[in-house]
């Protein structure tokens, strides 16, 4: 198993002890994973890390069996699916994008997900497999990491695309740094 710690809050976000949602995605059978809340000036940020650092079958980082939304989730359904591309100081970058709802309440969020494979960051899960791929050729560990970060909205989900952005602005090395140390630790 591996022990994720929270990752370490940076300049106006802060860790919210308290979650503001239910929601996580259905990830199967990773190795660690932990889902934690952030409450910065700009709103709520919920954060997901999945680690797979010994990927083996029916454990694997790109999975059709990891869901935003689970078909038999009672609670949360999509909305829409789609990539969006955002900005981040290191350049430009595109993400999953989902945008899910309560089907008891007007609880809206928008999703973003991408994959982590050693120091390369993707979207494309044919990208994140011949990454895969490549470091298996030369070497290298196959760990990777499913992220997810969430931000409720109440009409219009670029608001939240708005706090999501300034939010990873910020948070990002955080993220990558707890990812980076759960993956190098001793199991």
């Amino acid at each position: 198993m591996v022990a994720l710690q929270v990752p370490a809050a940076v300049g106006d976000w802060q860790d919210a002890s308290e979650g503001f949602w239910s929601w996580r995605p259905r990830v199967v059978a990773p190795d660690g994973e932990i889902s934690v809340f952030y409450r910065g000036r700009p709103g709520a940020v919920g954060v997901y890390l999945g680690v797979f650092r010994s990927q083996r079958q029916g454990a694997e980082l790109v999975s059709s069996a990891h869901q935003m939304v689970s078909t038999r989730d009672q609670q949360w359904s999509d909305k829409e699916i789609s990539t969006r591309a955002i900005r981040l100081p290191t350049g430009p970058f595109t993400v999953n994008q989902s945008r899910i709802a309560s089907r008891y309440d007007d609880d809206r969020l928008l999703v973003w997900n991408w994959y982590r494979v050693g120091d390369v960051s993707t979207s494309s899960p044919y990208r994140a497999k011949l990454i895969e791929a490549a470091y298996r050729l030369w070497g290298g560990a196959r760990a990777g990491t499913l992220i997810a970060v969430a931000a409720p909205y109440d009409v219009n989900a670029d608001e939240a695309a708005a706090v999501l952005e300034r939010f990873l602005a910020v948070m990002l090395p955080s993220l990558e740094a707890e990812i980076a140390r759960s993956i190098a630790a001793p199991p």
